[in-house]
């Protein structure tokens, strides 16, 4: 798909946003399912199930493509790097989100393209402009009203936050030292670098034996691993395949695309999420959430009109 996508007369930021918002739809899909998930095994479980269903699946795609080496990255050290900070993001991202709600868990990950700017600025990338700054504000503006940030601070919920941070520099990473590396390498190591997560996860809780299981709220970090039926194996793979496209996508996104613009797209996963929440689920948002949606859209809007002037003035 993205062999074709490459070849279509729209500029690459246009097709890398594209790339993007396909995929935070794919997410959206997949994590409104968590819930279901949690109450049948623990996500260190789910990780390590999802990622061994759908590495061999990554692999025949590498060879479907031309080769099993298209697994094999050129720079071992960059996607090493890129594989341990998103996967340790994403990781600390589902952690939480048994223990916290998700729209707040959501809002404190949506830091991500705020980050990425400050990346930019402190790597001498080039300071963002007022029209960044207020696209910035506008978009994580948006993105809590749009999940509904509100109550009382929950200190856990700083840790969606940070990784956000890290999920930002792996963002980085992925664009300015793997722009020449294969997909099918990229998305093979990630899904590798999930199945080691989910591993060490069901080992540590072992260890521990706290005695929690599958629907408790406390411990979720130790919940014991569980026989696992049919039904759930099937979900596992439905979920894993709809996250193997999805990081497919991204990834190609964030090669293709500019940092920071790209970045601002993450927060159509919120948009995707309320039509996902009110078509499956019947869950319709709220006024501050259509007002959210709102702002984020904006900032979308203003996002794109930096880009447009800088090319009309470099053609002068």
């Amino acid at each position: 798909m993205t062999l074709w996508l490459n070849k279509m007369s729209f500029g690459s930021g246009a097709v890398a946003a594209f790339l993007v918002i396909s995929a935070q739809g794919l997410f959206a899909l997949t994590d409104s399912f968590a819930p279901l998930v949690a109450n049948d095994m623990s996500i260190w479980q789910f990780q390590a199930i999802r990622a061994a269903l759908m590495l061999p699946v990554a692999f025949a795609v590498a060879v479907m493509f031309g080769s099993w080496q298209r697994i094999l990255p050129r720079s071992r050290g960059p996607v090493a790097l890129r594989t341990v900070l998103n996967v340790l993001a994403l990781g600390a991202y589902f952690a939480v989100l048994p223990v916290l709600p998700f729209g707040q868990a959501a809002a404190g990950f949506f830091t991500t393209p705020i980050w990425v700017v400050i990346y930019l600025s402190l790597s001498g990338g080039g300071a963002p402009d007022r029209r960044m700054w207020l696209t910035l504000g506008l978009g994580f503006g948006g993105a809590a009203l749009a999940v509904g940030v509100g109550g009382e601070l929950n200190p856990l919920a700083l840790v969606p936050v940070v990784a956000g941070a890290v999920n930002a520099a792996s963002i980085l990473i992925t664009n300015r030292h793997c722009r020449d590396e294969d997909a099918c390498a990229l998305l093979f190591w990630s899904i590798a670098g999930f199945l080691a997560l989910g591993l060490v996860g069901v080992a540590v809780a072992v260890l521990a034996d706290t005695g929690a299981m599958p629907g408790t709220t406390g411990a979720v970090l130790f919940v014991q691993p569980t026989a696992v039926g049919f039904e759930m194996l099937l979900l596992s793979a439905a979920l894993g395949l709809s996250s193997i496209i999805g990081t497919g996508l991204l990834m190609r996104g964030y090669q293709m695309g500019k940092n920071a613009s790209v970045a601002l797209f993450d927060y159509s996963y919120l948009v995707w999420a309320a039509v996902v929440s009110a078509t499956i689920w019947g869950q319709a948002p709220t006024a501050t959430g259509l007002a959210g949606l709102g702002l984020i859209m904006l900032a979308g809007m203003v996002a794109v009109a930096p880009r447009r002037r800088a090319v009309a003035i470099a053609g002068q």
